[in-house]
């Protein structure tokens, strides 16, 4: 029998949605439907309803004390699904009184996936004020699966499959733009001090005065959401061509993008307005000065809790997760701007493609020995890291350093690939300065993506323009898979490296919800040391390994089975317990990348995670 025959849970950078990294076993499966006459097919026969009225399968809800409930009972510790087929606004909630009984709205059509924890005794819907809605089906079933939950407030870049810097993502929706190819002439657009036409297929803009030309279109959005416009800049005379959104006008006041040369880009930007004007402006016009565009569009896109899928390093990808960092920097990609001082140099924006893809990294050319690039931000008191960006822009090597003005100096050589240079603040009473240096006169580098953090090592980059930005921490959980998981024996594999030997602990566990009982493997406060953890009762078993350096990867493997432990890393035994510890029943119900509690948050990158139910592993093979 194969290892793959006893997997009873594997996760691995496999696949993604906003909130949910894909488990490879069990694939996802609902069991039997619950609900009783769920279409309303035998009108509200199996309901107990109030105020509602029924006809033709249709129930319709006039006011919040309108509602229809079934007593069923749903099992603790188990997810559901339940979907909602109707028009309007409603809630629904499990229980019936009592803090347990969690209320959630939703908007119809609506699709609910719900831990129950307790008082799960009773499915109930009811109105939400004196609005109307209507229900045409309720359903309810058992969500069998593995894939995690991914909680992660904020955006935050990746290195991608073609090794390049960018936001982990999903662009969703259709295309908001009309007439964003020009395909019906220039239906949608309207210009300032300019005028339209279309060759080819292009959308030509002419400059019809010495000024300032412009041309938009104007789209709906939603307030808050946020926007990738992607576009063709098919030629351009004379001057420079940028991008922004404002409302419902010609204004052309921030969230600027300048384009340089003709290309595809993207620009990114939060809906301020239900109405937005996309505006491309030729700067500086001349009277018959054109440009021309193809292929505007504009799509909805999600950043927030998007799991990271990491190729940094080459090869196989990673599931990335980090702790909660702040860039610093407040312009991490201008280095023209008054912010950096500049010292025996010059720097002129835009001169190179950065490891972004765009044409946004600048030059820095030394004018004497010890050119100097700098920002002072921060304060003492804690330890920082700052990273940078640098390339070669010339064939030679150039010779550089960065420090903390003088502190904490790193040499390096910038060679004609990007590499991004780091170092670390040590001295916390001291304020961090921020500094690259050219040592040479006459030489001339790339720079990009500057960042400047509290903590003992870089994390991913965060960009920023004109202000700090926070990165908030990536959460990774599964509640709810008891059945998935063998309390009384069983092995827990990962393979998992450091972000650091940052002496912290970091952990992986099957557990029970809390930290009682609980299954771990993790980094803790022993230098590059690995840690399994048994955890029964409150009462530790401790298996250990000093790994050669925990920041690259390992493959580690948990045995439990009572008076049965054992410890193996890369195809080793490194430790075993055979004497301590009977393994209770029916608790473990959880997989989370923390110890069971929310504490001990692993940080790190993870290649596989699997889960089996038996303890009867060839466990050299496995971890090998």
């Amino acid at each position: 029998m194969s290892l793959l025959d006893e997997i009873s849970i594997a996760v691995t950078p496999n696949g993604y949605n906003a909130g949910t990294l894909f488990g490879v076993i069990p694939v996802p499966t609902l069991g039997s439907q619950i609900v009783t006459n769920e279409d309303f097919s035998s009108g509200l026969s199996g309901w107990t309803a109030s105020g509602v009225t029924e006809a033709g399968g249709v129930v319709t809800f006039n006011n919040v004390n309108d509602n229809i409930f079934q007593s069923k009972s749903f099992n603790n510790d188990k997810t559901y699904e339940f979907t909602f087929e109707g028009t309007g606004s409603l809630k629904f909630r499990l229980g019936f009184s009592g803090s347990a009984a969690i209320t959630t709205d939703i908007t119809l059509p609506a699709k609910v996936k719900r831990l129950v924890d307790s008082d799960g005794n009773r499915l109930q819907v009811y109105g939400v004020g004196n609005e109307t809605a209507t229900l045409t089906k309720v359903t309810a079933t058992e969500w069998l699966g593995a894939d995690l939950d991914v909680t992660r407030a904020s955006a935050a870049t990746r290195v991608d499959e073609d090794g390049l810097v960018n936001y982990a993502e999903i662009v969703t929706g259709s295309d908001i733009v009309t007439n964003g190819d020009f395909a019906s002439g220039t239906t949608g657009w309207s210009a300032y001090q300019g005028s339209l036409s279309v060759s080819n297929g292009n959308l030509v803009v002419t400059a019809t005065s010495n000024s300032d030309t412009r041309v938009r279109t104007e789209i709906a959005t939603v307030v808050g959401k946020s926007y990738i416009l992607t576009a063709e800049l098919k030629s351009m005379s004379g001057t420079k061509v940028g991008v922004a959104n404002e409302n419902n006008s010609f204004s052309y006041s921030g969230n600027v993008q300048e384009l340089t040369s003709t290309g595809s880009y993207s620009y990114y930007f939060t809906a301020a307005y239900t109405n937005t004007s996309i505006v491309f402006k030729m700067f500086g016009a001349s009277t018959g000065e054109t440009f021309s565009l193809d292929n505007v569009s504009v799509k909805e896109v999600t950043r927030d809790n998007v799991p990271r899928v990491d190729y940094s390093g080459g090869g196989c990808p990673h599931i990335l997760a980090e702790p909660e960092r702040t860039n610093l920097i407040p312009y991490s990609e201008d280095f023209t701007v008054g912010n950096w001082a500049k010292t025996r140099c010059t720097v002129t924006s835009n001169q190179a493609i950065s490891p972004d893809g765009t044409l946004n990294a600048d030059l820095m050319t030394s004018t004497d020995d010890d050119a100097r690039l700098g920002d002072q931000v921060g304060s003492s008191g804690a330890e920082y890291t700052q990273s940078i960006y640098v390339k070669s822009a010339q064939v030679s090597d150039v010779n550089c350093q960065i420090d903390f003005a003088g502190l904490n100096t790193v040499t390096f050589t910038a060679n004609q690939q990007w590499q991004r240079v780091e170092t670390t603040l040590t001295d916390t009473s001291q304020s961090p300065r921020l500094r690259l240096r050219i040592l040479n006169s006459g030489n001339s580098i790339y720079v990009w993506g500057a960042q400047l953090e509290e903590g003992s090592y870089a994390t991913s980059y965060i960009p920023t323009d004109g202000s700090t930005v926070t990165r908030v921490q990536d959460q990774f959980t599964r509640d709810g898979i008891a059945s998935l998981i063998n309390s009384e024996e069983g092995v827990l594999f990962v393979e998992m490296a450091a972000l650091s030997d940052d002496l912290a602990y970091r952990r992986i566990s099957i557990n029970d919800s809390s930290t009682s009982n609980r299954i771990g493997i993790s980094y803790d406060d022993g230098s590059n040391r690995v840690r399994g953890q048994i955890v029964i009762g409150g009462v530790s078993i401790f298996l250990f390994f000093t790994s050669t350096d925990i920041t690259q990867y390992s493959k580690i493997a948990l045995k439990y089975k009572t008076n049965d432990f054992a410890l193996w890393v890369d195809g080793i035994e490194r430790d075993t317990d055979t004497s301590a510890g009977v393994l209770p029943s029916n608790t473990l119900n959880n997989l989370s990348f923390d110890n069971g509690g929310g504490g001990n948050v692993f940080y790190g990158k993870v290649k596989q995670l699997q889960v089996y139910k038996t303890a009867n592993i060839d466990l050299a093979a496995l971890t090998s």
